[in-house]
């Protein structure tokens, strides 16, 4: 395979292995909410997602500098995607409820 080719190939592989790092992300955020042990929900997700995302890339680059870089630039590149995306639902989802995702400014011990 030509050296352009695997770049694109290993890009695709870390979007491949961002979506499942960000899915898993939100089925941790999902479940963790109702969940009766939310910490260890959470750190066994982000261990496990950790573990596969790691070995992915090792898996797919060979330890190749060139090919580590473009599977971390499709990693990254489907993160902001993914960010970018999920803030303006957020946003959208806001508005129609009449509320802003920004922080308000709430005192937690009002003072008399």
């Amino acid at each position: 395979m030509s050296n352009g080719w695997a770049l694109v190939l290993t890009a695709a592989e870390g979007v491949v292995l961002a979506a499942f790092f960000y899915g898993g992300l939100y089925l941790t955020v999902t479940r963790g909410l109702t969940s009766k042990l939310p910490a260890l929900l959470f750190t066994a997700s982000l261990i496990l997602r950790l573990s596969i995302v790691i070995f992915g890339f090792y898996l797919f680059t060979g330890g190749q500098w060139q090919l580590v870089i473009s599977c971390l630039a499709g990693f990254t590149i489907t993160g902001i995607v993914i960010r970018t995306l999920s803030s303006k639902t957020l946003a959208a989802n806001s508005e129609s409820i009449g509320t802003t995702p920004k922080a308000q400014n709430v005192q937690l011990n009002p003072r008399p």
